[in-house]
């Protein structure tokens, strides 16, 4: 099956490793339902586009995007393509004020894909009453979906159900042989690591080890669970029940441009073949 391309890219998200998460993907037949309560840039769900599926976010903006994308793409292309050529300082300050005081609409989800293009490093951080406050990237060449690639997202949104709130709340209909994937924010590596401030709630490390208490709920009702985090010794110590595999990725693990080796754990309640995983 071929991948679709995400329309938004996130940080922290899997575009990059979605290739080595795939072969880790247990074979489900048809009678399962995906669920993903960290959606971002949804990589995964487009890489798998499973037939049901319950796709979660606790930022409203960001589901509320999702929801007119899979509703009519025609709209929000329409009016992302009149954004697109906008490129400069002073018209992105004039669409992120226009963003903050708008409401729900075709046109802002085209304006959220636009920050999200264009905003500074990819990073999409809101203050504690909730304004989008990432500041201008000056991008050579955004990234703009293709009309065709919005159509295609829609298609595999179709069938989804979308949920906007706390991660526990997307996952509360899990059963017995669907499949969990928990991707949430990285751990905060530095002062100014600002992975957690996608939403006006922080979210904290007291958030990461109860996503590590829901997903061994879940293995225990015979739920099937991946998690992607970092590797730390906590997150090994939450999930030292688990399958856990290594892989080293390319990413900024600080707000500033510069991109570190670091080591992210692919984490399973069911075994995998060594094989599984290609070789890096």
């Amino acid at each position: 099956m071929t991948k679709t391309r995400p329309f938004l890219r996130w940080v922290g998200g899997k575009a990059r490793l979605v290739s080595r998460l795939s072969p880790s993907v247990p074979a489900l037949g048809d009678d399962f339902t995906y669920y993903e309560p960290f959606l971002g840039a949804g990589s995964m769900f487009f890489a798998v586009k499973p037939k049901r599926s319950v796709l979660g976010d606790e930022n409203l903006d960001l589901v509320q995007c999702y929801a007119r994308v899979k509703a009519r793409p025609d709209l929000v292309w329409r009016h992302l393509r009149a954004l697109m050529p906008c490129q400069g300082r002073d018209e992105y300050y004039a669409f992120r004020t226009e963003f903050n005081r708008s409401s729900d609409s075709f046109r802002r989800a085209a304006l959220f894909i636009y920050l999200n293009k264009t905003c500074f490093n990819g990073i999409w951080r809101v203050s504690r009453a909730g304004d989008f406050n990432v500041p201008y990237g000056a991008k050579a060449k955004p990234g703009f979906p293709k009309r065709a690639e919005l159509f295609e997202c829609s298609n595999a949104l179709a069938p989804a159900r979308l949920n906007q709130g706390d991660f526990e709340s997307t996952v509360a209909g899990a059963r017995q042989g669907d499949l969990v994937y928990f991707d949430p924010p990285y751990l905060p590596m530095s002062a100014t690591a600002f992975f957690r401030h996608y939403t006006a709630h922080r979210f904290t490390t007291g958030d990461h080890e109860r996503v590590a208490l829901v997903a061994a709920q879940l293995a225990l009702d015979g739920v099937n669970v991946m998690v992607t985090e970092g590797d730390s010794e906590l997150v090994r110590k939450w999930y030292r029940d688990f399958v856990i595999r290594e892989v080293d990725v390319r990413r900024s693990v600080s707000c500033g441009s510069e991109r570190h080796d670091a080591r992210e754990l692919i984490i399973t309640s069911y075994a995998t073949e060594p094989s599984a995983l290609p070789s890096i």
